[in-house]
């Protein structure tokens, strides 16, 4: 067997036991409203409504060398990070659809679709 060929075997075995790639997750700091969700598929808040999330990575805190950084493409909402680098506050800014970059570590790692419903 080539060296090649069996490096391409066993990556994925490493990579599943070391755990690769970032598994993004919200955990709520408080109750959100019946309408406010924050998942990595979907974000959906109300104009005027702030939420701390808490990023994990699947169902684990976030290494404290990891950055995670969220962009959206329109300013309707904002993510503000805090003293603590998994911690974030999410506002709802003015009414609308748009899009969320996710960064871990400078790199593209998803997109959410987010929505800012009017109050």
């Amino acid at each position: 067997m080539s060296r090649a060929l069996m490096v391409a075997a066993i990556a994925p075995l490493l990579c599943f036991a070391q755990g690769c790639g970032f598994d993004l997750e919200f955990k709520p700091a408080s109750q959100p409203p019946i309408t406010t969700v924050v998942s990595p598929t979907s974000i959906k808040i109300t104009e005027g409504i702030a939420m701390s999330v808490t990023v994990l990575d699947g169902t684990e805190p976030i290494d404290l060398n990891t950055q995670v950084t969220f962009s959206p493409a329109s300013p309707i909402l904002a993510f503000k990070p805090t003293s603590r680098p998994e911690k974030f506050v999410i506002f709802g800014i003015s009414p609308g659809k748009t899009t969320v970059k996710v960064l871990v570590d400078g790199d593209e790692d998803s997109s959410i679709p987010a929505e800012v419903l009017p109050q």
